[in-house]
């Protein structure tokens, strides 16, 4: 093995507050990591890298609240800021093979690009904000609503450019917006034998997009994104008897694009000038994704079977 160095450390402080009459819990975190990793072949591992490299940090805070408005009404909110920075080093001049050793120099290009060097710097920064809040109609009812937003803007500077008087293509700026909101009626009857909740969803999905020319005949482009969907689904858990419970589920489910997916992991990488089946865990941007859409079922049943000859017993099954 060669060229697979991984280093990685971390760290967080977290103070609060626990057990106040305006507070159930107020926590503050915060948290600072990174990572140092040589990359040593491309992901199908036919080709060998020999000085590719990919730095990153993050650091960022946390914030967590908990407080009963009412005897029966609890509120939470969970909120983050991030900041990540990724240096994505790709300038070797030689060819390696898998011993490490120098095969023939390069007359252009590096492992991952087959016509330019690479020395990219990536700034990430996230906020996420979920505010939740639960509503105990009866000791058998149950009324939840919450919300999650999430923001994520990304860009950066190629430190290796080949002509000084053209635009960066990394500086493009890509943001995503999206909320995802739910309301869940909870319901328990049979002395809490049977339990049923009933959910919807709201799914709110935008993207701003700077695109760089692909040619040089080309201008730059924006790219404006905007989807929303609806889903559903229901959730019924019933104890057989006292070691035997059984449980269905459905949902009409959206799965929305990640960052990485709409915008690789290298920002201003253009797709037409990487080599296929690039090094490291590189990809490159798609902003054509669109949220996917599914139907879940789910089926399954638990028995638990305590202080048995031979001891606590657990058996589980679930088809999906």
């Amino acid at each position: 093995r060669q060229h697979d160095r991984y280093i990685a450390y971390g760290g967080n402080l977290e103070v609060g507050v626990v057990d106040r009459p305006w507070a159930k819990r107020l926590l503050l975190r915060g948290f600072a990591s990174a990572q140092d990793q040589e990359v040593q072949s491309n992901l199908t591992m036919t080709i060998p890298d020999g000085e590719l490299k990919k730095k990153s940090d993050i650091y960022g805070t946390t914030l967590r609240y908990v407080v009963a408005l009412r005897s029966n009404i609890d509120l939470e909110f969970v909120g983050n800021y991030s900041r990540t920075t990724t240096n994505f080093i790709d300038k070797a001049d030689w060819v390696y093979d898998w011993y490490g050793r120098r095969n023939r120099s390069r007359s252009f290009g590096g492992e991952t690009n087959a016509m330019r060097k690479l020395d990219t710097l990536t700034w990430e920064t996230s906020v996420y904000a979920r505010p939740s809040l639960a509503w105990t109609i009866t000791p058998q009812q149950i009324l939840r609503v919450a919300s999650t937003l999430s923001s994520t803007a990304i860009t950066g500077d190629e430190r290796i450019m080949r002509d000084s008087r053209s635009r960066d293509p990394a500086t493009a700026k890509r943001d995503l917006f999206t909320v995802v909101s739910g309301l869940e009626y909870e319901l328990n009857l049979i002395e809490d034998r049977l339990s049923n909740i009933l959910f919807g969803k709201d799914y709110l999905y935008q993207v701003d997009s700077e695109e760089p020319p692909l040619s040089l005949l080309d201008r730059w482009g924006m790219s404006e994104i905007d989807r929303h969907r609806l889903g559903a689904g229901d959730a019924l858990r019933f104890r057989v008897t006292p070691w035997l419970d059984a449980k269905a589920s459905y949902e009409y489910a959206t799965r929305l694009p990640s960052p990485e997916e709409l915008f690789g992991d290298v920002v201003g990488n253009n797709a037409l000038e990487s080599t296929f089946g690039a090094g490291g865990s590189m990809s490159v941007p798609n902003l054509e994704l669109d949220p996917e859409v599914s139907h879940n079922g789910n089926l399954g049943f638990r028995a638990q079977l305590e202080r048995t000859p031979t001891g606590n017993l657990t058996i589980e099954s679930n088809a999906f």
